[in-house]
C-alpha cells in the first residue's frame, strides 16, 4: 500500500491546517471517549516542525518513509515499521521526507477538524495554552532527558511520573517503576559489595549482573517479590544511562533505554589509583582484568561508538603509545566510566554520590545517606552482608569479580596503589584523569560522601 485506505480519510475528520505542526501535510483525526486521539499524516513534501510540547505524551509509528525526531539536541531518524514514544513535557521537533506516512495516537486533545462537529473526545474545552505549557513545564522535569526508540517489547515511559509503561503481545500493563533504582560506576569501584549489603535490607531485592541486564534488556518485570524496592546492579552500562539503546563490548543483552527520573541513581565512586590496582590485581587465568576486558572494552568503544572516540579518542592514542599501557588504559577507563556523573547532575537526575572510601571506613553514615535516597529506613542488617545467604553466587562461592560475600566491611583494600606503583606510573594515572578527580572531590564534598577520590 502507499495511501491510507479512502474510509480512514473522510472529509469529516480531515484535520484543519491551523493545528497542523508540519507544512505540506494531509491528516485526519480520530477520537477517544478519554478525550485522547489517534492522527494519520500523509507528508506530500519534505518539510520540517518546529519544535513544540505536549502535555499528554504520544505514540507514533512510520508506516512509510522517515520522520527524523530533533530533540535534547540529537536527531533520531525513525524509519518505515519503527515505533516512538515521546513522553509528555518533552520539547522536540521534526524532519520529514517527501511520500512519508505516520500513525500517531495522543493522550490528549492534539487537533481540530477542517469540517464537521467534534467527536465525542473532543466535547470538553481545551484548557487555555498558558495552562498547558505550565502543566508541560511541571512533567518536563520528570521527563528529562529525551525520549527513546521503542520496539515491540520497549518500554513506553508515560502516565503518572514513575509510571513505565510496558507493552507484550499481552498488550499494556501498568507497572509502578518509580521504586527501581541502579547501582553504577567504574568496574572494581565497589558495585558489587553495595549489591551485598542492600541485599540484606527487609525491603530490598537486588539484582546483580547475571540478572539485571538480562531484565532490564528484554523489559521483563522483576520477579514476584513482596519487597518494595528493586535494585539493578549494572557497571558496564554506567554511560549510558540517558541513551536510547544501551550495549556493550562482549555483552549479549541490548536495551532500549528503561532509565526515567525518579528512579534513583547510587553512583559508586572510588580512589581511581585503588580501581586501577583492583583491575590489574584480579587475575583471570594468565591475565588481568584490565587485559581481558578493560583494554578490549575501550578499542571496541573507540570503534563503534562516535562519542567516545570524539572524547577520548587522544587519550586511547596516547594510552596506546605509553610504556605503561594497562597503568594509562584503566585510568582512562576510570576516566570514561565517571565523567558521565556531571552529565546526569546537569540533567537533574536524582543520584547519589557512594564514596568507596566512606562506605568501608564508616559504614552507617554512608548506608544511612543511601536508606534515605532509597526511602528507606535504616536497618543494622545491612552491617552484616557477610553473614547472609546471598543470590548469584558461583559454585566456588564467589560472585562477579571474584567477590567473596563472606567477607565483612572492612578497609583493607583501600590504598593499596601506594606499594602497588611507580612514581612515574602514578604521574601516569594523575595525567590521564587530569581533574576529574579534583571535580569529583568537590562536588562530593558538597554532599554527604566527602572523601578523596
Amino acid at each position: 500500500m502507499t495511501d491510507f485506505p479512502a474510509f480512514m480519510k473522510q472529509p469529516a475528520n480531515r484535520i484543519a491546517n491551523t493545528h497542523q505542526a508540519t507544512p505540506g501535510v494531509e491528516g485526519y483525526i480520530f477520537d477517544g471517549a478519554d478525550g485522547s486521539q489517534m492522527a494519520f499524516w500523509t507528508c506530500q513534501e519534505t518539510a520540517a516542525s518546529a519544535e513544540h510540547v505536549h502535555d499528554y505524551d504520544e505514540y507514533m509509528l512510520v508506516v512509510e518513509g522517515c520522520y527524523t525526531l530533533l530533540m535534547d539536541g540529537q536527531r533520531v531518524p525513525v524509519k518505515a515499521g519503527e515505533e516512538y514514544v515521546i513522553p509528555r513535557g518533552v520539547p522536540h521537533a521534526g524532519e520529514v521526507l517527501a511520500g512519508t506516512r505516520t500513525i500517531h495516537a495522543f493522550g490528549g486533545h492534539r487537533a481540530d477538524r477542517r469540517v464537521g462537529t467534534p467527536g465525542p473526545g473532543c466535547a470538553r474545552p481545551r484548557r487555555p495554552l498558558a495552562s498547558r505549557r505550565a502543566a508541560a513545564r511541571r512533567v518536563a522535569c520528570h521527563a528529562h532527558g529525551g525520549s527513546v526508540r521503542e520496539s515491540k517489547r520497549a518500554p513506553l515511559s508515560g502516565g503518572e511520573p514513575g509510571t513505565r509503561w510496558f507493552v507484550s503481545e499481552k498488550g499494556f500493563g501498568d507497572l509502578r517503576m518509580s521504586n527501581q533504582a541502579y547501582i553504577i560506576g567504574c568496574q572494581r569501584s565497589g558495585t558489587t559489595l553495595l549489591r551485598l549489603v542492600l541485599e540484606c535490607h527487609s525491603k530490598v531485592q537486588c539484582f546483580d549482573e547475571a540478572t539485571a541486564y538480562r531484565l532490564l534488556a528484554a523489559n521483563e518485570p522483576c520477579p514476584a517479590s513482596d519487597k518494595a524496592t528493586s535494585v539493578f546492579k549494572i557497571p558496564r552500562w554506567t554511560e549510558q544511562m540517558d541513551r536510547a539503546e544501551l550495549c556493550d563490548y562482549g555483552l549479549e543483552e541490548k536495551a532500549s533505554r528503561f532509565y526515567w527520573p525518579p528512579q534513583k541513581i547510587l553512583y559508586v565512586l572510588r580512589d581511581v589509583r585503588d580501581v586501577v590496582t583492583s583491575m590489574l590485581g584480579l587475575r583471570m587465568g594468565q591475565q588481568s582484568w584490565l587485559e581481558v576486558w578493560g583494554v578490549p572494552i575501550l578499542n571496541w568503544k573507540f570503534d563503534h561508538d562516535p562519542d567516545f572516540a570524539a572524547v577520548h579518542g587522544g587519550d586511547l592514542m596516547r594510552a596506546r603509545s605509553s610504556p605503561h599501557l594497562l597503568v594509562a588504559a584503566g585510568a582512562l577507563y576510570w576516566k570514561y566510566k565517571t565523567m558521565p556523573l556531571f552529565r546526569y547532575l546537569e540533567r537533574g537526575y536524582p543520584l547519589l554520590g557512594v564514596c568507596y572510601e566512606n562506605l568501608v571506613k564508616a559504614p552507617v553514615p554512608t548506608l544511612q545517606s543511601v536508606c534515605d535516597c532509597l526511602q528507606l529506613d535504616f536497618e543494622p542488617a545491612l552491617l552484616n552482608h557477610h553473614l547472609v545467604r546471598h543470590s548469584e553466587v558461583s559454585e566456588s562461592g564467589l560472585v562477579v569479580g571474584d567477590t567473596n560475600p563472606q567477607r565483612p566491611i572492612d578497609a583493607g583494600s583501600v590504598g593499596r596503589a601506594q606499594s602497588m606503583f611507580t612514581p612515574i606510573e602514578m604521574d601516569e594515572i594523575d595525567s590521564m584523569v587530569g581533574d576529574l578527580p579534583d571535580r569529583v572531590n568537590t562536588w562530593l564534598a558538597r554532599t554527604s560522601s566527602a572523601q578523596p577520590v
